[in-house]
């Protein structure tokens, strides 16, 4: 037969695959976008929470695209693309460690 058992399994896990990539960002940004109005009334930013929120969606859009086109005119390598993230995930995640003022119920968070 001209489709093989193997390659409907393989297209099958390949939609598979596409639809939980996808759906987890959906996901992820339905439940922020829902929680906002409780952060408004926990977090020091008040209304402003939704520009902040909307701003970073934006740059996560963005940026994978300034990836693409600074990769079509420079070389990178995988393995440099990958430590230079962690390297900056984990410097941004100790810096807000360090520096982020958040006051709940009487309670101050952070130093």
């Amino acid at each position: 037969t001209v489709f093989s058992n193997h390659s409907y399994n393989r297209d099958i896990l390949g939609y598979l695959l596409f639809i939980g990539i996808g759906l987890a960002p959906f996901l992820l940004i339905n439940s922020l976008w829902s929680e906002i109005p409780i952060f408004e009334l926990h977090l020091q930013a008040g209304k402003a929470i939704g520009t902040v929120v909307g701003t970073s969606f934006q740059l996560a859009n963005i940026i994978p695209f300034l990836y693409v086109a600074l990769v079509s005119v420079v070389s990178i390598d995988d393995a440099t693309t990958c430590a230079f993230l962690t390297t900056l995930g984990c410097a941004t995640s100790l810096f807000l460690s360090f520096r982020w003022q958040l006051e709940m119920d009487g309670w101050a968070w952070g130093l």
